[in-house]
């Protein structure tokens, strides 16, 4: 009876002190989202052959802003986004638009849409090398996935990749308000 005793106390502690086979869950590490809530960029974007230079603003209300600088045809175009509408002036002429109005390729409707889901923190698969935040998601409207990079320490953003439709945005000269 002693040795059995023995033998259950000493199986006791030899099971206490050896980590074994346990199922331990880790939580993720928890990324910050750093964006500012307003900023404006210099975004250069490239759209299967197009090339764009841009200035992209977002402010503290919600609101998005894309001028165009170039290519020729373009320049002086704008766009302004909000939740309810979309703002498109050129050359004089304005027309408003409800958000489903405006095709889900369009460049600016996937660089809002991109950065908004980010802003409001959808389903993201996060990853910081340390220098780097990469976000990865699904655009809202049209389902396709895309890549935001940031640079983890200011929150500036640095590229955005959405594959699906051939779209590269990178950002330069960020000034946040």
């Amino acid at each position: 009876m002693r040795f059995r005793l023995f033998l259950c106390v000493c199986a006791e502690i030899l099971l206490m002190f050896l980590p074994g086979c346990q199922n331990r869950t880790q939580e993720a590490p928890s990324v910050p989202i750093p964006l500012k809530p307003s900023f404006s960029s210099n975004a250069k974007i490239r759209c299967g052959n197009l090339e764009i230079k841009s200035i992209f603003s977002k402010e503290e209300n919600g609101r998005f802003l894309l001028e165009f600088q170039s290519p020729e045809v373009l320049q002086g175009m704008s766009m302004q986004y909000t939740s309810d509408q979309i703002t498109i002036e050129y050359r004089g002429l304005t027309g408003n638009y409800p958000p489903d109005g405006v095709s889900q390729k369009a460049v600016g409707k996937i660089l809002i849409d991109a950065i908004s889901s980010f802003c409001q923190g959808g389903t993201l698969e996060m990853r910081s090398n340390g220098t780097q935040l990469e976000a990865r998601g699904k655009l809202q409207e049209s389902g396709n996935d895309f890549l935001l990079i940031l640079e983890e320490s200011s929150g500036k953003l640095l590229s955005l990749q959405v594959p699906d439709a051939d779209l590269i945005v990178s950002f330069s000269e960020i000034l946040s308000s």
